[in-house]
């Protein structure tokens, strides 16, 4: 919040409870009430947390890719957005 003033802005994920070795301590009394809490019901996973992020970094690339298109004014526009689109769904069918 301190540097929004000056123009500086931060991305941050902030998973909620993960299943790594530091909550792997926890009682099975204690997980399964937090499991219970969680629509899902279950925990996340690390890999979820990364597909996330992979994600938001897509969309972050793809943004970047198509103001780059528009100022070189590439003719094929609308077709390197339509292979964009499928390569990203592809990429995270696959995952």
């Amino acid at each position: 919040m301190e540097f929004a003033a000056r123009g500086i802005t931060v991305n941050a994920v902030a998973p909620g409870f993960i299943g790594t070795d530091m909550t792997a301590k926890i009682t099975p009394e204690a997980l399964e009430k937090y499991t219970n809490s969680i629509p899902v019901q279950r925990i996340g996973q690390p890999k979820d947390v990364a597909n996330a992020v992979a994600f938001l970094v897509s969309l972050l690339v793809i943004k970047f890719l198509m103001g780059y298109i528009r100022k070189h004014d590439f003719k094929v526009f609308g077709w390197y957005r339509i292979v964009l689109g499928i390569v990203v769904i592809l990429y995270f069918a696959l995952v």
